[in-house]
């Protein structure tokens, strides 16, 4: 009786385990490819942070609006061979271009040819842009992939960073330590990182919660849903503004030993883009660090200028979507266009 009764509970569940991990779709219980794909414990040990060797055609929804309420579009990701968001074909040639960052520079709420490495080789279809994103320059630094010969140095490094992220960067080790990329057990850290974190178990908590937890306060103003609100525009102390462009001068002159060009490219916040649900003016916490990392002579774009000079010519077409905390198609299109603009000869920056 005992081992029916085990037999009874375990079964169902171990069913439904390896539907989970051989039958059903990838994206089954998430609402993003990002969440379907992103490695989710220590276990995996890809050098990027999703699951290598992977094409997605999915239905996204905003990662702000509460259930029910975000407007579901489609979209595609594809991921190369060491788990980064770029077609597996950028890796059979040498890469000019690498773009380090955080989930814009992912796209996390874009399709495959709107991501940023995809709209600069619109313009720029001489050159292969590679994404490095989410991860950091120290990152970059210690793949043994790159910066071993002239053929693995690519000639510019972007670094992109949303606002409310951009500063408090650490200054960079005095010892970078190389990683090993084994790529040959992707297959079973892929099943293994499923297997100890399931999408499943999230997506009953998540409807379970949505019933009998506290209700969470979302942010809501003017048909448009924000991370952060007004907390994300308070003003910083000039010393921490200083700190953080010394750490940004400080990775451009490790890549400049190295015959590699930097630019920084910061995002504003959505807070700061709709600023007048708070504040009569814009925040100035982007035009002062800007103007620290001029003096440094860091390169870098002023893309705040380009999105409220934008927001001018088309107030009803924001670069920024309604339920999502990043930047849209629109966007990433702006800041590629910025890019090209500030820096026509884009890898040669000095």
């Amino acid at each position: 009786m005992e081992k029916l009764k085990v037999f009874v509970i375990l079964a169902p569940l171990t069913l439904m385990i390896f539907l989970e991990l051989f039958i059903f779709p990838m994206d089954m219980f998430t609402t993003r490819p990002w969440e379907a794909l992103k490695e989710r414990s220590l276990f995996s040990g890809f050098p990027g942070q999703f699951y290598p060797s992977k094409k997605l055609t999915s239905v996204e929804h905003g990662d702000l609006a509460p259930r029910g309420k975000s407007k579901s579009k489609p979209t595609s990701w594809e991921t190369d061979a060491f788990g980064f968001r770029n077609r597996q074909e950028k890796l059979k040639k040498k890469i000019d271009v690498i773009i380090v960052g955080d989930s814009n520079g992912v796209g996390a709420s874009v399709s495959q040819e709107s991501t940023l490495s995809e709209q600069l080789e619109k313009i720029f279809p001489q050159l292969n842009v590679y994404s490095y994103a989410p991860r950091s320059v120290q990152d970059l630094l210690a793949d043994s992939r790159f910066f071993s010969s002239d053929l693995t140095t690519p000639r510019l490094v972007i670094l992109e960073s949303i606002e409310r992220g951009c500063l408090f960067r650490p200054f960079l080790p005095q010892v970078i330590e190389r990683l090993e990329v084994k790529p040959n057990y992707y297959s079973f850290s892929i099943l293994m990182d499923r297997l100890l974190d399931l999408p499943s178990y999230h997506y009953v908590q998540a409807r379970v919660l949505d019933v009998l937890g506290p209700k969470s306060e979302k942010i809501f103003l003017n048909g448009y849903y924000f991370y952060q609100g007004e907390s994300s525009l308070l003003p910083l102390k000039p010393e921490e503004i200083r700190d953080s462009a010394l750490a940004y001068k400080n990775y451009q002159d490790k890549l400049k030993k190295m015959g590699v060009g930097f630019i920084f490219l910061p995002i504003p916040n959505k807070e700061t883009y709709f600023y007048e649900n708070w504040w009569p003016t814009p925040p100035d916490t982007l035009s002062k660090l800007r103007a620290q990392l001029d003096e440094l002579k860091v390169p870098n774009v002023d893309l705040l200028t380009v999105f409220l000079e934008h927001k001018k010519r088309e107030p009803q077409n924001p670069p920024y979507s309604t339920d999502d905390s990043h930047w849209n198609e629109l966007g990433g299109k702006l800041g590629a266009e910025a890019l090209a603009r500030d820096f026509p000869t884009l890898p040669i920056v000095h």
